[in-house]
């Protein structure tokens, strides 16, 4: 009998697709966590109790509330030397030292309900009830720039543009928010809740469960919501090609930049979900309250993303494997469609991308110099039209 790679691979992958779920961290447990920051060494969750840092990924957290009166945080943004908490009444609180200390920063502020930041260089953007601010100096001075129909609840920078997500649509800045104009060309849902930039993309979620990408920095819009319910989208994250959207119905993620969706929630008792974070190899989701935070590992998604033979007819093999210098990666594809062919290590962080770009139908060549890499288990992933095939590769010394 004749069996696949895509079955090899999927037999030798069994064990981790039995442990793989969410698990909850220590945060306390009775809270809503309604937003993260991350920074890379420090993770921040704002929670309707405070403020809370982990310098491992999630795995365990600190209370960081000196100086902070109003601890119903709703916004978290970071800058270069800053961290800004934004709150439910008591306006916009600066941390400089890792959050060890706060102090209100609201000189100039006609609104101390603070639902969204958005930081690029030394600006600092903040929506509030009452419009957008800037603030060019740490919050030592607020200026109005322009307020909405209706209360951004999510900001984002893409490149030199400003967008705001509001219940009215999009509206786009090209001026630091000196100017706004509506861009809402390809939604059929104008009731914004999140935002998430990837790369030069940026991604936004609406109250009635769909997911829309701009290509062209917030200016038009195209819906990329093939297997998402109904659900409002209230939180995304992006991680590569790995597209992640919280909602009051558990997590869904998407291997495919978002071509199609699937639920995420194994372990997660509790699928109020109301924001996502991307730390080091780690999914972080905050819930409502009675469970917190959870995390799982990023290499989870390569496991649920592989599909089964019956589902593609693309063809993968990898010679010589194991390898000690180059592997030929020999693809057989079926149709015709955007490509991208990448190595993954097991906890699923890519580490060499040999391919991006359009096959025809055919046989396919593509080379992975593993010189360099430690020696280990990686796994070369090749997406063709939304199908995923995995090979399991070994590098020897």
């Amino acid at each position: 009998m004749k069996i696949s790679l895509v079955t090899i691979a999927l037999l030798l992958l069994a064990p981790r697709l039995l442990q793989a779920q969410w698990v909850q961290t220590s945060i306390p447990s009775t809270l809503v966590v309604t937003c993260f920051a991350d920074s890379g060494a420090n993770l921040y969750a704002g929670t309707d109790g405070g403020i809370f840092f982990s310098t491992n990924h999630g795995g365990s957290w600190t209370s960081i509330n000196v100086g902070l009166s109003d601890a119903h945080v709703l916004a978290l943004g970071l800058s270069a030397t800053s961290l800004f908490a934004g709150t439910i009444g008591g306006g916009v609180y600066l941390s400089t030292n890792n959050g060890a200390n706060w102090k209100a920063i609201n000189t100039g502020l006609t609104s101390f309900v603070i639902d969204a930041f958005a930081v690029s260089g030394t600006n600092t953007f903040v929506s509030t009830g009452s419009g957008v601010f800037l603030t060019p100096n740490d919050g030592i001075t607020w200026k109005n720039l322009f307020s909405f129909p209706s209360i951004a609840r999510a900001l984002s920078i893409v490149g030199n543009n400003l967008v705001a997500g509001t219940a009215n649509g999009v509206f786009l800045s090209t001026n630091d928010g000196n100017t706004w104009n509506a861009a809402n060309t390809g939604l059929t849902d104008t009731n914004i809740l999140a935002f998430a930039a990837s790369d030069t993309s940026l991604l936004a979620g609406t109250s009635s469960g769909g997911v829309y990408l701009s290509t062209d920095k917030g200016g038009s819009w195209v819906a990329i919501s093939a297997g998402l319910t109904n659900a409002p989208v209230r939180a995304l994250a992006a991680s590569g090609p790995n597209l992640f959207a919280a909602t009051n119905t558990g997590v869904f993620f998407s291997t495919n930049n978002g071509a199609k969706w699937k639920t995420f929630n194994t372990g997660l008792t509790n699928l109020d979900v109301r924001s996502l974070a991307v730390s080091g190899s780690y999914l972080l989701a905050g819930t409502t309250g009675a469970s917190g935070v959870w995390r799982r590992p990023l290499s989870d998604v390569v496991l649920f993303g592989v599909q089964s033979p019956a589902q593609s007819q693309n063809a993968l093999a990898c010679y010589p494997n194991p390898v000690s210098g180059s592997t030929t990666i020999n693809l057989s594809a079926s149709d015709r469609g955007p490509a991208q062919v990448t190595i993954v290590n097991l906890l699923g962080a890519e580490v060499a991308r040999p391919f991006t770009g359009e096959l025809n139908a055919g046989t396919h060549v593509f080379n992975w110099d593993a010189r360099g890499f430690p020696a280990g288990s990686y796994e070369c992933i090749v997406r063709v039209n939304g199908c995923l095939e995995c090979v399991p590769i070994m590098v020897a010394r």
